[in-house]
C-alpha cells in the first residue's frame, strides 16, 4: 500500500481522510443507537464494519500526529514512511490485543 502513495504529501488529504473516518464512526454509532443497523447488516458484519471504521480513524489520527511531530523536527517527512510506521504500530497493537 505504501508504494502506491506519493512520497510527500501535505496534511490536508490526511485531515480529510480522518474527517471521513470519524463521520463513518459517527454514522455507525447512530445506526447502533437507533437499532437500524439490523436492517442493513448482520451482527458479525456490523461489528466488522465498526472495527474497520475505528481502525481507519485511529490510523489517520496517528498519521496526522506523526506528520505534525515530524514537521516540527524534519523539514519534509515522506508520507510513505509515515504510512509504514503507522502500519507497524497497528500490527503491534493488534498483536497485543490478540494475546
Amino acid at each position: 500500500m505504501a508504494d502506491a502513495i506519493p512520497q510527500s504529501m501535505s496534511a490536508a488529504p490526511v485531515r480529510k481522510l480522518h474527517t471521513l473516518a470519524e463521520q463513518r464512526c459517527n454514522h455507525l454509532a447512530e445506526l447502533h443507537a437507533s437499532g437500524r443497523w439490523a436492517l442493513y447488516y448482520g451482527k458479525d458484519q456490523f461489528l466488522a464494519c465498526m472495527a474497520q471504521a475505528l481502525d481507519a480513524a485511529r490510523a489517520s489520527q496517528s498519521l496526522l500526529l506523526r506528520m505534525s511531530n515530524q514537521a516540527a523536527s524534519a523539514p519534509n517527512p515522506t508520507f510513505a514512511s509515515l504510512c509504514r510506521e503507522s502500519e507497524r504500530e497497528l500490527r503491534v497493537q493488534k498483536g497485543a490485543l490478540a494475546s
